[in-house]
């Protein structure tokens, strides 16, 4: 990166600095501040129009450092500018949907004519309408990420070090003035607008800054293939994109305008979820910077990289969208039943609710991915032609045989939160299934001229831990959740007696409740000695009986739990009359059996 726009970066930082708390004071002192509404996430008074000061600290360096004439970096602050004047008067006057939609279409169309398009290889009909498509997208797509103190400034930052990254590549002066400009005014907005945010950046600031993304973004792939020209742009913007298909997915599918607001975002997700605001932010920056390397990868890498690359983090995100849209999704009442829903809705509908067909087109996206890095680690990236066409021709034949096998396998029998064991074995029955009945069709097709045998079993490893890894997603995506939350106030301390099985499903239980009466499990107590000091969950085995005064003065619990059926009477005495000396409450977890009839 030149020394140029290194400079532009740090005047646009320094403006924004000086800029931001100006424009605070003066929304404060005018009464400018967003007022709490029950579809919207913040609780108190916001200074707004925070994006009038980003917008003035991004047009600094471009003044102060790049000539005034119709180059890239000018076109697009104009057509920027356009976007600009619409949010600030949504802001002022709150305009209606389809007249800020005409706005941004108006908006991508200029930055279009001014040369800031998608360019594919082979595809340059359809360029024009892609382009504006993708601008009006994007601009939206920020501007619904707009919803957390933090979130949207900091994605933006982030997407714009990866885009920055491939621009550099390109020694395209004016558009690296133009991100270092962004980049700038962004960060020193970020420090007034993360958590507990004094300054909202409101439409003036999600529109104009998501529309320069969307374009910046245009100009981001290096390589000029049709995989890099449509993965590199979708990779680094991925979050917002993201959040945007799960809300309007999840909306459309309960009767709600896509436009109105709400708190059904990602980030509310998380948070409904027991994280704090700041843990749920933190972990959609690490997406975005998890996207943002995925862009430099493909933007990079050759043609079977990149796709295996790109797979890889679509599978992941699209995992962690339909994790986030069960754990928090509500309908009206009586939409289950209803009958008058329009047929894209009835799809959406079966696609979120029967989830098969998502289990088979992600199993689809394995499959191929397994196969075709099979033959990465046999023979390399830059494989012999012969090869190559050997993969593509055999590919549907050993999609066809997986999916045979998976089915009699019963791959499709379970249910994703409850994959245990059993389903375990299933998978690696059907994965190994699929790899000889593969072999065995090849063979009668194609005599196995030319193929490896050494591809066949590292397809069928390969497929089984995706295949395994992906059903275990939910368990894994709640246990991090689960060790992300933060200590509730006034939680109330328990020991478990009895380091069994049924003391981990209480400490699992126990810790993923996030009712009004938070219970925080300290330690075990159990008597088999070989168990002392070892760890369940992350919760030690404190001692034994004999060690329960002690225990008590190291933890203070204030609550004692028995998980167990197995503690002698004597021991159940001792446990009693220390309680009781100590006013503790005892309680016991069993399976019950009931007869009803």
């Amino acid at each position: 990166m030149s020394s140029e726009g290194l400079r532009a970066g740090l005047l646009a930082f320094l403006a924004s600095l000086a800029f931001v708390p100006l424009m605070r004071f003066v929304a404060q002192r005018r009464g400018w501040v967003c007022v709490p509404k029950a579809d919207r996430w913040s609780k108190r008074p916001v200074a707004l129009f925070g994006g009038v000061a980003i917008f003035l600290a991004f047009l600094v360096p471009l003044f102060a450092l790049v000539p005034l004439g119709l180059n890239s970096a000018w076109t697009l602050a104009a057509a920027g500018c356009l976007l600009f004047l619409l949010g600030v008067v949504d802001d002022a006057l709150v305009i209606k949907p389809s007249s800020k939609l005409i706005g941004q279409i108006i908006g991508a169309s200029a930055a279009v004519m001014m040369g800031h398009q998608l360019q594919i290889p082979g595809l340059e009909l359809v360029s024009i309408p892609l382009s504006i498509f993708w601008i009006v997208a994007i601009t939206n797509a920020y501007n619904l990420i707009d919803n957390m103190d933090g979130l949207a400034a900091g994605v933006g930052v982030i997407s714009l070090a990866f885009m920055l990254a491939a621009l550099s590549s390109q020694a395209n002066r004016p558009l690296m003035f133009v991100g270092m400009s962004l980049f700038g005014s962004l960060l020193g907005f970020l420090i007034f607008n993360f958590n507990p945010a004094s300054i909202f950046m409101g439409d003036a600031g999600s529109m104009f800054v998501g529309f320069t993304l969307a374009v910046l973004s245009l100009h981001s792939d290096s390589k000029k293939s049709a995989l890099a020209a449509v993965a590199v742009p979708c990779l680094a913007l991925l979050v917002p994109l993201l959040d945007m298909t799960l809300v309007s997915a999840t909306r459309i599918l309960t009767g709600r305008s896509v436009a109105q607001g709400g708190r059904d975002h990602s980030s509310h997700r998380l948070v409904s979820l027991g994280l704090s605001e700041r843990k749920a932010v933190l972990i959609l920056y690490a997406l975005a910077g998890l996207a943002g390397g995925a862009a430099v990868i493909v933007n990079q890498a050759g043609r079977l990289s990149g796709v295996l690359a790109m797979a890889v983090i679509v599978v992941a995100f699209g995992l962690f969208g339909v994790f986030l849209s069960q754990m928090t999704f509500s309908t009206p009442t009586g939409y289950f039943e209803a009958e008058h829903k329009s047929w894209p809705t009835q799809i959406l509908f079966q696609l979120t609710f029967k989830r098969r067909i998502l289990e088979v087109v992600l199993d689809l996206i394995l499959m191929m991915s397994a196969y075709c890095l099979a033959y990465v680690l046999r023979f390399g990236f830059h494989m012999q032609t012969v090869y190559a066409e050997i993969l593509m021709s055999s590919l549907p034949l050993v999609v066809s045989a997986t999916f045979l096998c998976f089915f009699i396998a019963g791959v499709y029998r379970g249910i994703w939160r409850f994959t245990g064991p059993r389903e375990v074995v299933s998978f690696f029955a059907g994965s190994a299934a699929g790899a000889v009945l593969s072999v065995f069709l090849v063979t009668i097709l194609f005599r196995f001229e030319n193929f490896s045998r050494a591809v066949f079993p590292i397809y069928a490893m390969l497929l089984f831990i995706g295949v395994s890894m992906t059903r275990f997603s939910f368990r894994i995506i709640s246990g991090l959740i689960v060790s992300l939350r933060p200590e509730e106030e006034g939680a109330l301390k328990v020991l478990i007696y009895g380091a069994g099985d049924f003391g981990e499903i209480l400490v699992s239980e126990f810790r993923r409740e996030n009712g009004a009466s938070p219970v925080k499990p300290v330690g075990f107590l159990d008597d088999n000695k070989r168990k002392l000091n070892n760890k369940i969950h992350g919760l030690p085995v404190l001692g034994g009986i004999e060690e329960l005064e002690a225990v008590h003065r190291k933890t203070g619990f204030q609550q004692l739990v028995v998980s167990s059926n197995k503690i002698s009477r004597e021991n159940m005495d001792l446990v009693r009359q220390f309680c009781r000396a100590r006013a503790i409450p005892v309680k016991r977890y069993s399976l019950v059996s009931e007869e009803i009839l």
